[in-house]
């Protein structure tokens, strides 16, 4: 028997008043054992914001949402460079609602209406419904697995509700390690100091630590856990780590900046603390200060693509925002001339004795299809072009 067919449904873009009601749904789909409207509003404050509402998608029945696709506009900097991105997440339909394709048609309007304004579509899932509109794997950075150790435990004491511990740097500087709430203001500077990173103003920041008190972060029973380092009183790195319910679980850094020694000493206490064997941290492969560091620490490297999929919506003004990057990186402008619908051919230009873009990767080839298009340039079977990490507090 086939599945009956649904015509008295509305596709639309969400107002501050269907806020409550589509975090509800949320809930119902992805924290089904919480109070419905409990815990995806409060965990990805910035997607269920007033202020971003109408890049909230949902198809509803009878004036009631039963399918949501959350979009939530960004600008992400690699190397200096400033893309335009949107973020997807929190697809969801309510079961009984389910194999009507609402997600599908939504997603296909998202991809209509931001591709004139937008690069890059990051999408926190890998199904098939992605798939099919051209997301890829994408990205390439080296997880660290740092092992049991105790070094920065030496000296422990207790400062009312934190642990703290004591040691010094190899300046001889004293360096003080703390967990519980790091100062937004401060954690905010040393973000905005890293080469890879999303916009963010201090507010954000600030709502964006308050999302770790939401119940099931990250689908996990115990909570975020914020470590901070300090030098002469002040911050001068931050990490926020997760522990994943499963026995043995190794402790994960989910978001961190500031001086890489204090990182490291700040890796090591997420172990210590969380009681855990291992800790792991995300570090791009250019990053050879935190490197260098871990290295002293016999940590273990893995390649590690960035969690979700992405998918090229704009090409022309992708180049335009990477160019300077691109050409810091080769040598050469790229263009990406359209030949077709959905069909580009590869052309390096502007190198002294290349003009013709001999020898310079892809030259003269030709990519057919958003998947192919975004896999030449993002994945490591392509260009690898360098992009932030996506699982950090800015996941949606």
């Amino acid at each position: 028997m086939g599945v009956p067919v649904v015509s008295d449904f509305v596709i639309r873009r969400a107002q501050a008043g269907d806020l409550a009601a589509l975090g509800q749904l949320s809930d119902q789909v992805f924290r089904p054992d919480l109070p419905a409207g409990t815990a995806m509003p409060v965990e990805f404050a910035l997607l269920f914001g007033a202020a971003n509402a109408s890049n909230l998608y949902l198809a509803e029945i009878a004036g009631r949402p039963v399918s949501l696709v959350g979009m939530l506009p960004a600008v992400v900097h690699v190397c200096g460079a400033a893309l335009s991105a949107v973020a997807m997440g929190s697809v969801c339909t309510l079961a009984e609602h389910r194999q009507h394709h609402f997600a599908s048609q939504m997603v296909e309007r998202v991809i209509r209406d931001f591709t004139p304004t937008t690069s890059v579509m990051l999408v926190s899932g890998d199904l098939s419904i992605y798939r099919r509109v051209g997301c890829v794997d994408f990205g390439d950075w080296l997880a660290g697995i740092v092992g049991a150790r105790d070094r920065v435990a030496e000296g422990t004491t207790r400062s009312g509700a934190r642990t703290v511990w004591g040691t010094d740097d190899a300046a001889h500087a004293r360096l003080e390690i703390r967990e519980g709430d790091v100062d937004p203001a401060a954690a905010h500077r040393l973000y905005l100091a890293e080469p890879f990173r999303y916009s963010r103003t201090v507010a954000e920041m600030t709502d964006l630590l308050m999302t770790l008190k939401a119940p099931g972060f990250r689908a996990v029973s115990g909570p975020a856990r914020t470590f901070s380092a300090l030098r002469d009183g002040e911050v001068v790195a931050y990490a926020i780590a997760i522990q994943a319910d499963a026995p043995g679980a190794p402790v994960q850094l989910l978001e961190w900046a500031g001086d890489r020694t204090a990182v490291v000493r700040l890796v090591d206490a997420a172990r210590h603390a969380f009681g855990a064997n291992e800790a792991r941290i995300q570090v791009a492969r250019d990053d050879q200060t935190m490197r260098g560091v871990l290295e002293k620490c016999s940590v273990q490297w893995l390649s590690q693509a960035n969690q979700g999929t992405l998918r090229v919506l704009n090409p022309d003004l992708l180049l335009q925002e990477f160019g300077t990057v691109i050409r810091e990186m080769f040598g050469c402008h790229l263009r990406l001339q359209s030949i077709a619908q959905d069909v580009w051919q590869i052309a390096w230009e502007g190198k002294a004795g290349l003009a013709d873009g001999i020898g310079m990767p892809g030259q003269g080839a030709v990519l057919t299809g958003w998947a192919e298009l975004s896999t030449w340039l993002f994945a490591k079977e392509g260009l690898n072009l360098p992009f932030a990490r996506t699982d950090d507090l800015n996941f949606v």
